[in-house]
C-alpha cells in the first residue's frame, strides 16, 4: 500500500495517523488534519447535494459496524483545490483497538474522462437522433434493433412498431430480395456497392423510393449487425424526371428555332436572341433542380455558438474539399458559407441569427461554397445540441 493514500480513523471518525501519500494527496502535512474528521478537508456539500459531515458520518458508522464501504468523495486540498477520490473504509484492529483503514485514490482524471465521454456520447446521439436521414441497425436475422425518429417518419409508424420487426416487412418483394442478396454477398466478402436504391412501403401503403448507405460490423461476441442510413429520394427522382423533360423540351425548341434561322436569314438577330433566352432558361431550370438532384448525399457538421466548426463528417470533407484539420476551429463564414450569396444576401448576418435563434432555422436553404470557390445551394436541417453541463 506504499503508493496509496492512507488515513487511520478512530471510532469518532477523527484522523489519528496518515502516510506520506496522504500528505501529497491533500497538500499538507499530517499535523494539519490529525484529530480532525473528514469534513475538515472536504467541501461543505458533496456534488450529490448531501452535507459532507452527515454523509461522512453515515459511511464511518457503517464501516465501524463491520460493513466495508467503497464510495466516491470530493476532497479539498489544504490550498482549497477540489478533487475527486474513490475511498474504501475497512474496520481493522491495531494494538487491540478497532480503527478504520481509509484508502483514498485520486480519480480526477477518471472523472474528467467520464465527463468527456458523456459529452461525446450526447453529441453523437444528437447527431443521430436529429439527422436528416433515417438511421437504423438490424441484426443477423434482419430484426431492427434501433431506429431514429426519421425512420419512424419515413415509415409513418411509431418507433415501437419498427424496432423488433423484420426490416423486410417495410419493403416491396423485389426490394426485400435485393437487400437480402446485398447482405449475404457482403458477408461472403464480395464487392458490393455501399449505396443503392430500393422501395419501402409506408403505413399508408404508399411506395417511396429511398437510397441506402450501409456497412456491416461485427460486435465483440462475433455477431453481425448492419448499420444503415436511408434517405427518401422520391421527390428527387420526380425532379430528375421533370428536369429531363424540361431539358428535352428546351432542346426541341432550340432545334426548331435553329431551323427557322436557316430558312429566314432576315430574322437572324431575333432568332439568335430567342435562342440565347432559351439557353438561359435551361440554365435557370438546371440551377433550380440542382439541389434536389444532389440531395442523395448527407453532410453532417457541428458548429459552436461562434459559428466555428467542431465536427465535420467524412462526406462533408469530400463534398467541400476541406480536410478535418483544415476546417476544425474555423468559422463557416468564409470557408463553406460566403459572406454574401449571389443575390447579395448577407449570409454572415443570417449565420449569426441562426446560432442565436436555431429554432427559427430548423429547415434552411442557402448558398454555400466549396474550398475551390464553387458556389452550391444546400438544404440544411438544423438542430441545437445541449450538452450535460447545459451549454
Amino acid at each position: 500500500m506504499e503508493n496509496q493514500a492512507i488515513l487511520i480513523l478512530d471510532e469518532t471518525g477523527c484522523c489519528i495517523d496518515c502516510n506520506t501519500e496522504a500528505e501529497k494527496l491533500l497538500g499538507a502535512t499530517c499535523g494539519h488534519f490529525l484529530g480532525t474528521t473528514p469534513e475538515r478537508f472536504s467541501p461543505a456539500v458533496q456534488p450529490d447535494g448531501q452535507f459532507s459531515k452527515d454523509k461522512a458520518s453515515s459511511f464511518i458508522q457503517a464501516a465501524f459496524e463491520g460493513t466495508p464501504q467503497i464510495f466516491r468523495w470530493q476532497h479539498r486540498k489544504f490550498d482549497g483545490t477540489l478533487f475527486d477520490t474513490e475511498v474504501s473504509l475497512n474496520r481493522i484492529e491495531i494494538g487491540g483497538k478497532k480503527v478504520l483503514l481509509a484508502i483514498h485514490r485520486d480519480i480526477t482524471a477518471l472523472k474528467r474522462a467520464e465527463t468527456a465521454r458523456m459529452e461525446s456520447e450526447q453529441m453523437f446521439r444528437s447527431i443521430v437522433e436529429y439527422s436528416h436521414s433515417g438511421i437504423f441497425t438490424i441484426d443477423d436475422s434482419f430484426q431492427v434493433t434501433y431506429a431514429n425518429d426519421m425512420v419512424s417518419l419515413l415509415l409513418g409508424l411509431p418507433i415501437d412498431q419498427v424496432v423488433g420487426h423484420d426490416f423486410r416487412e417495410f419493403m416491396d418483394e423485389e426490394s426485400a430480395l435485393t437487400v437480402v442478396d446485398m447482405y449475404y454477398r457482403r458477408r461472403r466478402g464480395e464487392s458490393v456497392p455501399s449505396r443503392y436504391e430500393f422501395n419501402i412501403i409506408n403505413a399508408q401503403r404508399e411506395k417511396r423510393r429511398v437510397e441506402i448507405s450501409s456497412t456491416l460490423i461485427q460486435d465483440i461476441s462475433g455477431n453481425y449487425k448492419t448499420v444503415g442510413q436511408v434517405l427518401d429520394i422520391t421527390e428527387r427522382k420526380k425532379a430528375e424526371a421533370e428536369l429531363r423533360l424540361t431539358r428535352e423540351s428546351l432542346e426541341i425548341r432550340v432545334i426548331e428555332r435553329t431551323l427557322e434561322l436557316q430558312l429566314a436569314n432576315t430574322q437572324l438577330k431575333e432568332e439568335i436572341l430567342l435562342r440565347e433566352n432559351v439557353e438561359q432558361a435551361l440554365r435557370k431550370s438546371e440551377t433550380k433542380y440542382r439541389h434536389l438532384v444532389e440531395s442523395g448525399n448527407t453532410i453532417i457538421l457541428e458548429i459552436d455558438t461562434t459559428a466555428r466548426v467542431t465536427f465535420f463528417n467524412e462526406f462533408a470533407q469530400r463534398f467541400f474539399g476541406f480536410t478535418e484539420s483544415e476546417i476544425l476551429g474555423r468559422s463557416i463564414i468564409g470557408t463553406i458559407v460566403p459572406p454574401r450569396d449571389s443575390a447579395n444576401t448577407d449570409l454572415d448576418k443570417m449565420i449569426q441569427n441562426l446560432v442565436n435563434n436555431p429554432d427559427e432555422y430548423r429547415l434552411n436553404e442557402n448558398e454555400n461554397m466549396r474550398k475551390n470557390g464553387e458556389r452550391v445551394w444546400i438544404v440544411w436541417t438544423n438542430q441545437p445540441i445541449f450538452m450535460p453541463v447545459g451549454s
